[in-house]
């Protein structure tokens, strides 16, 4: 088996894989190539925790200097994902403290939702996608930008009709984009009524949480490869079970 197509198989989710022929491929493949894929794909702790469930990473089951730089990268993962959920908090409390009412999307979203889909917070977070009304975006903007915020990217990358404000960013440079729809397909009003639907209310830390429960929403993100910069957007849960195979 390719590198490549070892890489996608041990990834995906799905009941019908056979964890042989993963372990087998995995003793013998020339993971050379691999370290700047899953750099970039930000694929290190979702691939990391797929090895250890297949009991893959003792000494001949994978080459053990790319396991050891998998785990460091896995962990500064963690360590990622764990800042931006901070960092979530508290522009949810601004929100709340606003009275703007707003649903948390993407990966913030997931990190409330790991009875429900396998593998919820092994995808890389880097930002914050927060759902309000459009004034309640354009109002929340200025008060961001009067407390500290600053923009987090140029303007010409948010077109004036775009559906989601310029991106803004706090001292840690984690960026926050307040969204009032998730395509440009989508009216705003419509955004609204469906994302809002059957929202549950999480309580974290003395904060409310409204993450996004709409199951067809989580599935698609969380059905993309993990990460969307990739020009190809491979399915990770295709045709399959929620629950990965061992």
């Amino acid at each position: 088996m390719q590198p490549s197509d070892l890489l996608l198989e041990t990834l995906h989710l799905r009941g019908n894989c056979v964890p042989d022929k993963l372990r087998d491929g995995w003793g013998k493949v020339d993971t050379a190539g691999m370290r700047p894929l899953i750099t970039f794909e930000g694929a290190a702790l979702w691939l990391y925790r797929r090895l250890r469930q297949l009991e893959i990473g003792g000494e001949k089951t994978i080459d053990q200097g790319f396991f050891t730089w998998l785990g460091r990268m896995a962990r500064r993962s963690i360590a990622q994902n764990e800042m931006v959920y901070q960092h979530a908090e508290e522009v949810v409390s601004l929100l709340n403290s606003a009275d703007v009412p707003n649903v948390l999307l993407k990966g913030n979203a997931l990190h409330h939702a790991t009875d429900g889909f396998p593998f919820a917070t092994a995808r890389a977070t880097n930002d914050i996608d927060v759902l309000v009304r459009e004034p309640d975006a354009r109002r929340m903007e200025r008060h961001f930008l009067e407390i500290g915020y600053e923009y987090h990217a140029p303007p010409e990358l948010t077109p004036v009709d775009h559906y989601h404000v310029r991106p803004l960013a706090n001292e840690a440079g984690v960026p926050v984009e307040l969204h009032f729809s998730t395509n440009d397909a989508l009216p705003y009003e419509a955004a609204w009524d469906r994302l809002t639907n059957g929202l549950v209310q999480i309580e974290r830390n003395g904060i409310t949480f409204h993450p996004v429960s709409d199951g067809a929403f989580l599935a698609r993100y969380h059905s993309r490869c993990v990460s969307q910069r990739s020009r190809v957007s491979t399915p990770v849960l295709s045709g399959c079970s929620i629950h990965s195979c061992h």
